[in-house]
């Protein structure tokens, strides 16, 4: 993802949504263009490593989502 991003090659992936704050899943997100964005710096966010940025090109929103919820990219499985 990493690599392609840096290319300037968009890609799609799938993770589940979790808010650490709520307690909370909104379910399965798909999303179908996008590109990481830089990692927040520790200072910002104690859980920077874990944390992937992302910004969606179908309406060029900058997200977030956990990377251990991964499920797939770029149509295929990420854990078998």
């Amino acid at each position: 993802m990493r690599e392609l991003s840096e290319k300037g090659i968009a890609f799609s992936f799938s993770y589940t949504s979790y808010s650490r704050e709520r307690f909370k899943t909104d379910g399965i997100v798909t999303v179908d263009r996008a590109r990481l964005r830089p990692r927040t710096k520790e200072k910002y966010n104690e859980f920077h490593e874990l944390l992937e940025e992302y910004i969606d090109l179908s309406n060029n929103e900058p997200r977030r989502f956990w990377r251990c919820t991964l499920m797939s990219f770029n149509n295929q499985p990420t854990h078998l």
